[in-house]
């Protein structure tokens, strides 16, 4: 899976990191995801319920390598991978504009 594989470079590249200074720089100008859908759209519903189900396997899995010596990586790490369940409801081709200002506000 794409997502997949972000996740794990995301990951190399943070423990290739020299510092927890370096560490804390890189997770801030690193790569985001949101993944915005609607409890009302049964046609992905259950597209992004799985997705956000697997994302929070792989940092449950990972927790150990993002927290080492009891840093705020796997916090900072998370909320650069997010599902949204969307807000307010719109139709389906006005969700990319009702919520890209919050997707780019995440952007570093």
């Amino acid at each position: 899976m794409w997502l997949s594989a972000k996740l794990d470079a995301d990951l190399k590249a943070l423990q290739a990191c020299g510092s927890a200074d370096e560490q804390t720089a890189y997770l801030a100008a690193s790569f985001r995801f949101r993944g915005f859908y609607f409890t009302h759209d049964d046609f992905y519903v259950s597209f992004y319920t799985g997705l956000k189900a697997r994302l929070d396997a792989w940092l449950r899995a990972n927790a150990a390598a993002l927290a080492a010596g009891g840093s705020p990586n796997l916090q900072a790490f998370a909320a650069n991978y997010q599902v949204v369940v969307a807000s307010p409801l719109v139709g389906h081709d006005k969700i990319v504009g009702a919520n890209l200002q919050t997707a780019l506000a995440a952007l570093p």
